[in-house]
C-alpha cells in the first residue's frame, strides 16, 4: 500500500468513525436496556447461574462481551450515566463492523484492486441499515457477521480447522449462523480433504461444547440445546417485523404460525420453502464450484433465502447477507447493476429496521418516514421478488450464459486444485 492509498484508506476509516461517533449518543432501542440488564447481572452472580433468570435466552457467545463490559462498569465506572452506558454497550458491535470493513478491503483488494477494494469498504461502513443497527440501535448483528465473512474467508485460503472455529462462535454469537451452515459444509467439502473436514468439525465441535460450559455446569450435555429450543419458541409467529414472504400473508402484526394449510403448519411450510432454496442454492454452488466468488455467491443467497422463508425471523435477520453480497457484487461480471441493487436493498431494510425502531427525524426527513413506513407491504414485495430474481438468475445461469459469474482479476480467484 502506497503512502497515498495509506492516506485514502485511513480517511475513509476516519470518516466513519466520525459518524458513528454522532450517531452513538443517540437513544437506542429497549434492547439496550436489557443488554445492560444482562452485562449486570453477570457480574452480579456469574455464568454458573446467569440462566436461572426466566428471561435470559441469549446463547453465550456474546454474554462473554456483556460479561467484561458489566466487570468493567462495576470496577470502573460505578455512577456512569445512562448514555455512558448505552453508547459502552453499543461500541463492540461499531468495532466489529470496522473489523468486517476491513476484512472485506483485503479480500477484494487481494482479488481486485485497491480502489474496488476501498469502495466496498465504504459502501459498507456507510451502509444506512449497518449504521442504524449498530450506532444508533445497538445491536450486536455486526458480532455475527464478522464471524460468518472471516469462517468463509479462512476456508477459501485453505484453512478449514480455523474457519470451523470462526463459524462455531458465530453460532454462539446468534444461532443465525444455522443459516450458512448447508452451504459452508458442501463448499468445505468439496474443498477439503477429507482427513481435514473430520478435523475441522471435531475443532468447531469443541468450541460449541467448551465455551459455553461454564454456563451449563449443571446440564453440560443439554443445557444449551434446551436453551435453543426455547429460543426457538419464544417468539411462535409467522414473522416478528421482517418485511418478507410472511409479512405479505399476515392478518395481524403478531400472528402464529401454528395454523395449518394443506395439513401443514405455516412453520412447516416456511421450513420446506427454506430446505428447497437451500437444495437450489446447493445445486448452483455443486455446479459452479471451481473459483472463490461461488462460495461468497452462495452464502449471500443463503442468508437472503433465511430472511424471506422461515416463519419466525426477525427484521435484523438480513444484516449478515450484506457483507456477502457486496463481496459478491464486486467480484461478478454485472459489478455495477449488483452494486446498485446492493444499495437498494441497503435502503429497505434501513427502512424496515427504522418501522421497529423510530427515534423522532428530523423535521426535514418526517414526511419522507412517514410516507416510506406506510409502505411496508410495497418494500416485502421488493425484498421477496429481489430473493426469487437472484436465485431464478443464478439457476438459469447454470445453463444459459448470463454473465452473472466472477469478473475482475480472475487469476487470483483460485480453482480447486484437481477440479477441472
Amino acid at each position: 500500500m502506497s503512502k497515498k492509498e495509506l492516506i485514502l484508506f485511513l480517511g475513509v476509516f476516519t470518516a466513519a468513525a466520525v459518524t458513528r461517533a454522532y450517531l452513538l449518543p443517540f437513544p437506542g432501542s429497549a434492547d439496550l436496556a436489557f443488554l445492560r440488564i444482562f452485562s449486570e447481572r453477570l457480574a452480579d452472580v456469574g455464568p454458573r447461574d446467569y440462566y436461572l433468570a426466566d428471561y435470559q435466552h441469549y446463547l453465550p457467545g456474546y454474554l462473554y462481551v456483556l460479561w467484561g463490559i458489566g466487570e468493567l462498569n462495576e470496577a470502573l465506572f460505578p455512577n456512569v450515566s445512562d448514555t455512558t452506558d448505552f453508547i459502552i454497550l453499543k461500541l463492540p458491535a461499531n468495532f466489529f463492523d470496522f473489523a468486517t470493513a476491513v476484512l472485506i478491503f483485503k479480500i477484494l483488494a487481494k482479488r481486485t484492486s485497491f480502489n474496488l477494494g476501498l469502495l466496498a469498504s465504504s459502501l459498507y461502513l456507510f451502509n444506512p441499515a449497518v449504521l442504524y443497527n449498530s450506532a444508533v440501535w445497538g445491536q450486536f448483528d455486526g458480532v455475527l457477521t464478522f464471524f460468518l465473512l472471516s469462517a468463509v474467508y479462512f476456508l477459501l485460503e485453505r484453512k478449514p480447522e480455523l474457519s470451523a472455529i470462526l463459524l462455531a462462535l458465530a453460532f454462539l454469537v446468534k444461532p443465525l449462523a444455522i443459516a450458512i451452515i448447508p452451504v459452508f459444509g458442501l463448499a468445505l467439502v468439496l474443498r477439503t480433504p477429507p482427513k481435514r473436514v473430520l478435523l475441522s468439525a471435531a475443532f468447531a465441535i469443541g468450541i460449541l461444547f467448551f465455551l459455553p460450559l461454564p454456563f451449563f455446569w449443571g446440564d453440560p450435555a443439554f443445557g444449551m440445546i434446551s436453551l435453543m429450543q426455547k429460543q426457538l419458541d419464544f417468539y411462535p409467529f409467522t414473522s416478528l417485523n421482517a418485511f418478507n414472504l410472511w409479512w405479505i400473508f399476515r392478518s395481524s402484526p403478531l400472528e402464529s404460525d401454528a395454523p395449518t394449510w394443506l395439513g401443514l403448519s405455516r412453520q412447516t411450510w416456511g421450513f420446506l420453502l427454506w430446505l428447497a432454496a437451500q437444495g437450489a442454492i446447493g445445486l448452483w454452488l455443486f455446479k459452479r464450484r471451481q473459483d472463490d466468488w461461488s462460495v461468497y455467491w452462495a452464502v449471500s443467497l443463503t442468508l437472503f433465502a433465511f430472511f424471506i422463508l422461515p416463519t419466525r425471523i426477525h427484521e435484523r435477520y438480513l444484516f449478515p447477507f450484506f457483507s456477502f453480497f457486496l463481496v459478491s457484487a464486486m467480484l461478478s461480471r454485472q459489478r455495477i447493476p449488483l452494486l446498485v441493487l446492493y444499495m437498494c436493498l441497503s435502503i429497505l431494510h434501513f427502512l424496515n429496521l427504522y418501522a421497529v425502531e423510530q427515534p423522532k427525524p428530523y423535521p426535514i426527513f418526517e414526511s419522507f418516514f412517514s410516507f416510506a413506513l406506510s409502505q411496508d407491504l410495497a418494500i416485502s414485495y421488493l425484498l421477496v421478488c429481489s430473493f426469487v430474481g437472484l436465485l431464478v438468475t443464478s439457476l438459469l445461469s447454470l445453463f444459459l450464459r448470463l454473465g452473472v459469474g466472477k469478473g475482475g482479476d480472475t487469476r487470483s480467484l483460485r480453482r480447486i486444485p484437481g477440479r477441472r
